[in-house]
């Protein structure tokens, strides 16, 4: 499993669409976890999360969640697994590459998204795979 981590750096300013979207994340990842313990979820090596938000940080989620969305994302974000992002091929979407998304396409895998915005709330994404480097 791969972090879209474009889905994360999605603008933001509604703290209650926030914690909506970061609790259902959560509670997808924790369903994932029972079904598959063995698999975490790989995060580009360079990646730290973060909500473009002026007003409602991950910090401040953070602090106001309850007990069990902290130890969620506590679990979630210490256990990750770091991976230096593939620099031969790319995925895009819309003009952006997706390091998760070039990931789990090369490596036959899925990619967890945030739904901060509505572009990253569907059920499969289609992307662009490029070679980065010309045939000879």
């Amino acid at each position: 499993m791969y972090l879209n981590e474009k889905s994360w750096k999605a603008g933001q300013e509604d703290p209650h669409k926030i914690d909506c979207k970061i609790r259902n994340f959560l509670d997808i990842y924790s369903t994932l976890k029972r079904k598959y313990p063995a698999k975490e979820v790989s995060v580009p090596d360079d990646e730290i999360l973060y909500l473009r938000s002026d007003k409602y940080p991950l910090e401040k989620w953070l602090a106001t969640a309850d007990r069990e969305y902290q130890r969620l994302y506590l679990s979630f974000w210490g256990k990750r697994i770091t991976y230096h992002p593939e620099d031969e091929y790319e995925v895009s979407v819309d003009g952006e590459s997706l390091k998760g998304g070039t990931e789990a396409y090369l490596n036959d895998s899925v990619m967890l998204s945030i739904g901060l915005d509505e572009k990253w709330e569907q059920e499969s994404i289609d992307g662009i795979l490029t070679s980065l480097y010309e045939d000879e």
